[in-house]
């Protein structure tokens, strides 16, 4: 899995260098693989495990980076609204115990094409 510094200087103050963020991070039981350059980037090539699903994002990468450094992570709120009538999907007259689904539907997040480096 391919993880961006920059990235992750997003998340937190990230004061170690790219080849020692590797090298602690691999102590610490997450193997980068390499590291690459791309577009003043450095990008950390990660080989997780199964026992691991926690790690499967920049965000839980951070939080791994974050206790190594002892330092609390940068975490943005998303506003979300919540969408009370949206349209059944599932029919539940057919079972036997009433069940009730609530969707929740993000507003106001950005969606903007990735880095060229990260397809």
């Amino acid at each position: 899995m391919l993880i961006s510094y920059l990235w992750l200087s997003e998340f937190l103050k990230i004061t170690l260098p790219p080849r020692e963020l590797a090298d602690r991070l691999t102590a610490a039981g997450l193997a980068v693989e390499g590291i690459h350059t791309a577009n003043d980037d450095f990008i950390l090539d990660f080989d997780l495990t199964s026992n691991r699903p926690d790690c499967l994002s920049h965000l839980g990468i951070a939080r791994e980076v974050a206790v190594i450094e002892q330092q609390e992570l940068f975490i943005r709120n998303a506003p979300v609204s919540l969408i009370e009538t949206l349209p059944s999907l599932i029919s539940t007259e057919e079972l036997p115990i009433t069940y009730q689904f609530k969707s929740m539907i993000p507003s106001c997040v950005p969606v903007t094409p990735p880095a060229l480096y990260v397809v």
